[in-house]
C-alpha cells in the first residue's frame, strides 16, 4: 500500500458532534451540537418528519448548529435480544412507511453501487476473485427490477436503541435517520449482528406488519449493504473490524426467507 493512502487511512476521523446530557428545573434533555448549522438542520428536519412515530426523540429546539432533544429515558441494549422481536419489528415496519417509493433499480444506482464496491473489495485485498466473483453473480441473479426507497435508520446496533419503560424501542443516533435509503438497510445491519433464531422471528414478525415487503429483495440489499460497510471500514483504517466471511452466505442464492 503506498505511503501517502497509508497515511490517509490511518488518520482518525475528527468527532463531528458532542452530546451532553443537561437538567432543567428537574428535567433531562439532551443537547447535541454539530460540526456545522447544515447537519443540524439536516437532522432536525428528520426527526420532524418521524415525529409522532414515538421511534425516535422529540425536537425540543434547534439553534445554529446546536439541537436540543427530549432525553430517552431506559437502557441502551448491549444485545440484539430475542424477546424484543416485536419491538424491532415494529420499530422498522413504521419508519419503512415514511416517503415510501418504489423506482425502477437502474434509476437509483443502488445496484451499480454494489457492483462497484464488490470490485473494490477484490481490488484492495479485502476479499478474493472467486469471492468476488461468486458474490457478484448472485447479486445480478437476485437484484430485482424495482427497490424500494424509504426512510431508513441505517446504523442500527443494539447501542444505538434504548429500550423505554414501555418496552417501546426508541433510535438515538438522530444522524443515522436518512431519507431515501435502500429500504432495508437498517434491517440487514441489525441481521448481520443477530443470530439465526433472532433472524427468522424477526422476519416473520415483520412480513405480518404494514409496510414494503422486503423479503423478496432482501438478499440483494443484504449484499449491497456489507459490500458499502466493508468499503467504509477499509477507506477509514479499521481493518482490525473487517469481518469480510460475512459475506460467505451470499456466495450462492439464497431462499427467500
Amino acid at each position: 500500500m503506498g505511503g501517502v493512502l497509508r497515511a490517509r487511512l490511518l488518520n482518525r476521523s475528527v468527532p463531528l458532534k458532542a452530546v451532553h446530557r443537561l437538567t432543567v428545573n428537574g428535567h433531562d434533555f439532551k443537547r447535541i451540537t454539530f460540526a456545522g448549522t447544515g447537519q443540524a438542520e439536516s437532522a432536525e428536519r428528520h426527526l420532524r418528519r418521524v415525529r409522532g412515530l414515538g421511534i425516535f426523540p422529540q425536537v425540543v429546539n434547534r439553534s445554529d448548529n446546536e439541537l436540543l432533544l427530549e432525553f430517552v429515558p431506559g437502557r441502551s441494549l448491549e444485545t440484539i435480544e430475542l424477546d424484543r422481536v416485536e419491538q424491532f419489528a415494529h420499530f422498522f415496519s413504521v419508519l419503512h412507511g415514511v416517503e415510501t417509493r418504489s423506482l425502477e433499480l437502474e434509476a437509483t444506482g443502488f445496484h451499480e453501487d454494489a457492483q462497484r464496491d464488490i470490485a473494490f473489495l477484490e481490488q484492495v485485498g479485502v476479499i478474493d476473485t472467486l469471492v468476488r466473483h461468486d458474490v457478484s453473480g448472485v447479486l445480478e441473479k437476485v437484484a430485482p427490477s424495482h427497490a424500494w426507497c424509504s426512510y431508513d435508520y441505517i446504523d442500527s446496533l443494539p447501542k444505538n436503541f434504548v429500550l423505554t419503560p414501555d418496552t417501546r424501542l426508541v433510535g438515538i443516533d438522530v444522524e443515522a435517520l436518512v431519507p431515501d435509503a435502500l429500504t432495508g438497510t437498517g434491517v440487514a445491519k441489525l441481521l448481520a449482528r443477530s443470530d439465526d433464531a433472532f433472524r427468522e422471528r424477526f422476519l416473520a414478525e415483520l412480513a405480518l406488519r404494514p409496510g414494503p415487503d422486503i423479503a423478496p429483495s432482501l438478499q440483494f440489499v443484504e449484499i449491497a449493504f456489507l459490500a458499502g460497510w466493508l468499503k467504509r471500514l477499509f477507506l477509514k483504517g479499521r481493518q482490525r473490524l473487517l469481518e469480510p466471511e460475512r459475506l460467505a452466505p451470499h456466495r450462492e442464492v439464497r431462499g427467500r426467507a
